[in-house]
């Protein structure tokens, strides 16, 4: 569930994605759970590929593949990231 802050008297909301990494604003983020798992779906709608910090491993169902530190989005990329314990 998003996070909500309270900030200088008024709520902040925070989006889950933040929690995954540093995501360019571009990039459309969706955030899904099932309670046990969570997931975020990213897509790329640029001619841009994008480098995405990230702050704990993930797993890209996608591609299959394990990402510790950065990842690529391509461009018009879609990536489905699972974070991992």
């Amino acid at each position: 569930m998003p996070e909500i802050l309270s900030g200088r008297g008024r709520p902040i909301y925070v989006h889950p994605s933040s929690e995954w990494g540093e995501i360019p604003s571009t990039v459309e983020t969706v955030y899904r759970t099932d309670g046990a798992n969570n997931y975020l779906f990213l897509l790329n709608y640029s001619s841009e590929s994008f480098t995405i910090s990230l702050k704990q491993p993930v797993y890209d169902l996608l591609s299959e593949t394990r990402e510790s530190h950065f990842m690529t989005l391509q461009p018009y990329g879609v990536s489905l990231l699972q974070k991992l314990a």
